[in-house]
């Protein structure tokens, strides 16, 4: 038993029963001596997972290769292959290191959407890339919208559909043949889950954000391949994905696609009923990942730091949320009662610095109200407290007429609120 083998294991024994009964968790450990991966208990060794945004770092990939090829330039503009009106100077880099200036979401996206990306086909996306609003030079900021553009570029610049390339250019050489976009590919779906309730997969008819389905061993494969890149041009490619090229803070740095600090590269995935978080370490030559087919908007964080620990050769189990005090269920049930009676000014006052410097209380109260439009009057709430460190982590769901809404809050140590965010909306 090495590393690999103990590590990849403790990454299941870290998250199994936390979010849920029937929730399943992969576990995938690589260093020198092998990879390794595990598997909840009756988990088909096929099973596919969806990886969310984690499908970014493929894009990029391709995106290298063409750049390779010399079929592109990463400082092309877009509007060589888009209909992008004045915001054509954009650039290839800018997309794939969220440096464009381009919103997070499209400008037609509708908060509460249950399936968010579907409503967004070429046509509609070339008409919001006009219409957006955008800040050049104003440095790193997050976007979806911006990488389904990058992956209609591809498309468009290699004359092929981005399932296809993805087949064609990182699925076939590395052997993943239990992974593609959509549906496509051999393996067994598995049911995402989101609030204890079995959903839907999102349709994306722009792919490049997060439209990757994959099988753990297949997603060991690619991970293996970004540790130590073949000697090819798909290493090569890899190779570029990694090397820094923005700065997101005076810690963090931007590859094409990955998160970057140091010598540690990683990247969090996050759909309607799955969440992944992967990364790796290049001076240590360690990787690591989890995959899970379930959704809340609190499991990315705790994800990520299995993630960091395990890569610091430390123990991932310590990441496992522990059950908080009845103080924190009440603390969060109060915060819940304030939004649905419209206090929104209790609700600011209960903020801690620097998230009280980002949100203010119209935002706050605009928030609540988009959320509430679509799932109607709310009926009941559950509160589940964790320990994570040394915050405390609440998932509270809210029942309403027509959708569950979900809510994560991490309260500092003083009881202020240090981090808020709405998850998608459930059906009933």
């Amino acid at each position: 038993m090495g590393w690999a083998t103990d590590t990849a294991a403790a990454a299941v024994e870290a998250f199994e029963g936390v979010f849920g009964e029937g929730v399943t968790v992969a576990g995938v450990a690589i260093d020198e001596t092998g990879t390794a991966v595990s598997l909840s208990d009756g988990c088909p060794v096929d099973a596919r997972f969806e990886i969310g945004s984690v499908t970014k770092t493929m894009t990029a990939v391709v995106l290298a290769l063409l750049a390779g090829d010399g079929v592109l330039g990463l400082g092309d503009g877009i509007g060589r292959w888009l209909d992008a009106g004045p915001n054509g100077d954009i650039t290839l880099r800018e997309l794939a290191t969220h440096t464009s200036g381009l919103p997070r979401v499209a400008p037609s996206h509708r908060p509460g959407m249950v399936n968010p990306f579907a409503y967004l086909t070429a046509d509609v996306a070339e008409a919001d890339l006009r219409a957006a609003v955008r800040q050049p030079g104003a440095g790193f900021s997050y976007s979806n919208f911006g990488y389904q553009l990058l992956g209609l570029v591809l498309e468009r610049a290699a004359g092929k559909e981005y399932p296809a390339l993805l087949e064609e250019r990182v699925f076939g050489p590395l052997g993943m043949t239990d992974s593609g976009v959509g549906p496509a590919g051999d393996g067994t779906p598995l049911p995402g889950y989101a609030n204890g309730r079995r959903v839907t997969r999102w349709e994306q008819p722009l792919p490049g954000t997060g439209g990757v389905e994959t099988s753990a061993g297949d997603f060991a494969r690619y991970l293996g391949a970004c540790l130590v890149p073949p000697d090819s041009s798909l290493g090569a490619a890899i190779r570029l994905t990694q090397t820094a090229a923005a700065r997101m803070n005076e810690h963090l740095e931007r590859g094409l696609g990955w998160v970057i600090r140091d010598t540690t590269v990683w990247h969090n995935g996050g759909t309607g009923g799955f969440t992944t978080t992967a990364g790796l370490d290049r001076a240590d030559r360690r990787a690591f990942a989890v995959l899970l087919n379930a959704s809340a908007a609190t499991m990315s964080a705790v994800l990520e730091s299995a993630l960091h620990l395990a890569l610091a050769g430390q123990d991932p189990r310590a990441a496992r949320p522990r059950p908080a005090g009845p103080q924190w269920d009440e603390r969060a049930r109060t915060l819940v009662t304030a939004l649905v009676e419209g206090r929104f000014g209790e609700v600011y006052a209960a903020l801690g610095a620097p998230v009280n410097a980002v949100l203010s209380v119209e935002r706050i109260e605009q928030a609540w109200q988009q959320a509430i439009e679509r799932a109607e009057t709310p009926s009941d709430v559950s509160v589940s407290c964790r320990t994570a460190g040394n915050h405390v982590d609440a998932q509270v769901s809210i029942t309403c007429a027509k959708a569950v809404l979900s809510l994560a809050v991490s309260f500092a140590p003083d009881g202020t609120i240090a981090g808020v965010r709405a998850g998608r909306p459930t059906p009933l």
